[in-house]
């Protein structure tokens, strides 16, 4: 029997409890596969745990939980890259006792060194500073960045219920979008990318910016000219309007990119010819066309060497004539 794990056992260390029962179990001759199941875990968790775990041959629920925690405490010095550097550590006090900022301090030091280091980790070190108070020197306080959620996308459908044809790839219409941005702070233009799943045929155009208003648009354009079915988003806020589509959307699970991951391995194509740090000032659409119908025309082994093309022209010959 094949068991799925829940969301919120994926990615989620062993807690002390479950440590426990990992060895109650064990004892009473529970085999690995068959605790990972009633702890729904996977096999390979419990397998791992056990092994790194275990004290004189044997796994012990309370010393296990003690050597993670030993571990997870010796396993490096805080602030490391500054403090094993005794170099770039009176650099940064001598600098900030002149009154400059961390990002002064920051670009400097990569213009002079080949070590490099960022303006948030001087940050953190001088807050870790609790013996020499360097935060005086900081002309403003800073705010601990804090991580980034999603928006709240309403009407919002995950594809754990997309139906069977679109998981099993059993007919034609079903896409994944994509938006592919660029580094450069001034390049507002990105590229909105949409790719049928069954063909893997590829449509790219350029967007002005990410806004839900151009993105919109632009899909619109594509499903009065193409045969879509359905579309599966990632969670940006571009895709907050994709219920003024009419059509059946979709959206992957929030971090989780790869679910969509046709989509992603077509823009990794498009990197090819555009890498990340391209000057998007310097291309124009007609360039953009030409990569795109070259990748189109490039034979995939999963389409039996055939080209994405070709088999999005006869599917799509196939249902004119129907």
């Amino acid at each position: 029997m094949i068991y799925h794990l829940p969301l919120n056992k994926m990615y989620n260390q062993l807690k002390q409890t479950e440590r426990y029962e990992i060895q109650i179990l064990y004892e009473k001759w529970y085999s690995i596969r068959e605790i990972g199941n009633v702890l729904w875990r996977s096999a390979s968790t419990i397998s791992r745990e056990m092994r790194r775990n275990k004290v004189n041959e044997k796994y012990n629920g309370q010393k296990a939980e003690i050597k993670k925690y030993m571990r997870r405490r010796c396993c490096k010095i805080e602030m490391k890259k500054i403090r094993m550097n005794t170099e770039l550590e009176w650099y940064i006090r001598e600098k900030i006792k002149e009154w400059w900022s961390p990002e002064q301090i920051a670009w400097r030091w990569n213009k002079e060194n080949d070590h490099w280091i960022s303006y948030v980790r001087i940050y953190e070190y001088i807050e870790s500073c609790r013996w020499t108070d360097l935060r005086i020197y900081i002309s403003r306080k800073w705010k601990k960045r804090k991580k980034w959620e999603r928006w709240s996308i309403i009407w919002r459908i995950f594809i754990d219920e997309r139906p069977k044809e679109i998981w099993d790839k059993l007919e034609n219409g079903h896409y994944e979008c994509d938006t592919v941005i660029w580094k450069r702070w001034w390049d507002k233009e990105v590229l909105l990318v949409m790719l049928e799943k069954k063909t893997r045929y590829m449509v790219v155009s350029i967007m002005k910016d990410k806004s839900a208003k151009w993105t919109n648009e632009k899909l619109w354009e594509w499903i009065s000219n193409l045969w879509v079915k359905s579309i599966t988003f990632d969670n940006w806020h571009e895709f907050w309007w994709h219920y003024k589509l009419w059509i059946p959307t979709y959206f992957c699970h929030p971090y989780s990119s790869w679910e969509k991951g046709q989509v992603e391995y077509g823009n990794r194509l498009i990197r090819r010819w555009l890498p990340k740090k391209t000057n998007f000032s310097n291309v124009n659409d007609e360039y953009l066309q030409y990569i795109i119908r070259k990748i189109n025309s490039t034979p995939r082994k999963c389409l039996w060497w055939n080209t994405p093309e070709e088999m999005f022209n006869s599917s799509r010959s196939v249902a004119l004539e129907i």
